[in-house]
């Protein structure tokens, strides 16, 4: 069983028999290891599509883990903090778990984050660390550590995160699989949404703005085939107005490489890879723009992030006493951030637009993974020493608050740890993304199969 599922893509496991006995043996068997799913249930029925239908719904039977931030109906919901525990478990489902039912998928469990899914590596009191499947003594990035930890290590068919600045993206990178953040308005976390915490807001709110969910999957192919499915049901959340350059043909797609940005050294093994790219993709092109991008991003909405950031640690560390001070202090900063989302985006379009790409790839990290680093110390990049944040964040930020589409995907593994990429796209294009990205992916060949390993 375990050979014939590991070997079919998502869209030939529709409907497959056996599949949630499949994915549950593998948490029971290798969770262990990992540390990556903190709430599961062996009483998850297999769930046939109904008789009158003529064929299965587009997620038939597909099992999944839900990022434990989020509510899922008959699950708890944690999210890393001790004040939590002890709650009745959702008596409904978030948004996007209902809306991942309606397809058909079955979830059988929640997944680790940090405390308040607030930093880029996984661990809290309560459940302890989400080790990096390829290595356990590394990290498996945060705050969707256990969500992507989980897919790589074959413990479900996807799983669902959230991301407001590289959440998805890191895990993605660190654990080699692929992640979506979808364009902005198409897979918000909006009020009502059931996540954890409740932001507070100016009107606006990250929730929505800037937080978003997004898909976890092995691979480009099985991560687009579960959003052929979601995305009728999101369509797009903004037009996008004045497109003067069409996109290249998806079959023969021009993307620009960008390895350097200033203040973020980059290790000097993920430079080389990345600088390689050119010779493992024949449509690739490099720009030497990249310079004059981040410059023009890095006057408005990278510091909207970054001051966005200070405020976010600050206001989870007040949550639990009722703060006032640190609550206005985290909407004020809010506003400034979502105000750089339309600069931002319109500055990346254009950039893509004149320079003739149809998406940017750029490292995720500045880093491969790393040991756990619970105090935040500095990291050494050939041996400089930069901040916790900038190492890890600082080249997600710049595209955290653009609403640009932005897949997660690996590229090769150094020294047998996984190295992933991150390809943004023209906001609203999402799925002219997934496309792009899977011919890439075919192209670049796959990582080392870690379910060989497991």
């Amino acid at each position: 069983m375990a050979d014939m599922v590991h070997k079919r893509p998502l869209a030939e496991q529709i409907a497959f028999p056996g599949l949630v006995e499949h994915y549950m043996s593998r948490i029971w068997q290798f969770d262990g290891k990992v540390n990556a799913v903190v709430e599961s249930s062996a009483c998850v029925p297999e769930i046939p599509f109904p008789d009158n239908q003529a064929s299965p719904r587009a997620l038939e039977g597909l099992p999944f883990l839900v990022k434990d931030n989020v509510d899922v109906e008959g699950f708890h919901t944690v999210c890393g903090g001790l004040e939590f525990v002890g709650n009745p478990p959702a008596d409904k489902d978030s948004k996007h778990v209902a809306l991942l039912r309606q397809l058909g998928a079955i979830p059988i469990g929640k997944t680790n984050v940090p405390y308040l899914a607030t930093d880029v590596q996984t661990f809290n009191e309560v459940y302890g660390s989400t080790c990096n499947p390829y290595n356990p003594e590394l990290s498996a990035g945060g705050s969707s550590g256990g969500s992507a930890a989980a897919v790589a290590a074959g413990m479900a068919a996807f799983a669902l995160g959230s991301d407001w600045n590289g959440s998805l993206r890191i895990p993605a990178a660190f654990c080699g699989v692929s992640s979506l953040r979808a364009s902005r308005g198409r897979m918000g976390c909006e009020k009502g949404y059931g996540i954890i915490p409740p932001f507070p807001t100016h009107g606006s709110n990250i929730t929505g703005d800037v937080l978003v969910s997004g898909i976890f999957a092995k691979t480009v192919a099985d991560l687009k085939f579960v959003m052929d499915a979601v995305f009728p049901l999101v369509p797009p959340g903004e037009k996008i107005q004045d497109r003067r350059v069409p996109l290249p043909p998806p079959e023969s797609p021009t993307v620009g490489v960008w390895t350097s940005f200033s203040g973020v050294p980059l290790d000097e093994r993920i430079r080389v890879s990345m600088e390689a790219i050119p010779r493992r993709l024949e449509s690739t092109q490099v720009t030497d723009d990249g310079r004059r991008l981040a410059a023009r991003l890095t006057s408005g909405p990278s510091l909207g992030m970054a001051r966005l950031h200070k405020a976010l640690q600050a206001f989870t560390q007040g949550l639990n006493v009722g703060n006032k001070e640190l609550t206005d202090k985290f909407k004020q900063t809010l506003k400034e951030a979502t105000s750089a989302q339309k600069e931002g985006g319109d500055i990346i379009d254009a950039f893509l637009s004149e320079s003739g790409f149809s998406a940017l790839i750029t490292p995720v990290c500045a880093i491969l993974p790393h040991e756990h680093n619970y105090d935040h110390h500095h990291f050494h990049v050939n041996g400089e020493k930069v901040p916790y944040w900038r190492t890890l964040a600082g080249y997600v930020a710049p595209f955290s608050v653009t609403g640009n589409p932005i897949v997660t995907m690996p590229l090769c593994t150094i020294d047998g740890l996984p190295l992933g990429i991150q390809v943004v796209g023209r906001r609203q294009e999402d799925e002219e993304l997934l496309r792009i990205c899977v011919l890439l992916e075919r192209q670049l060949g796959p990582i080392r199969d870690l379910l060989q390993y497991t």
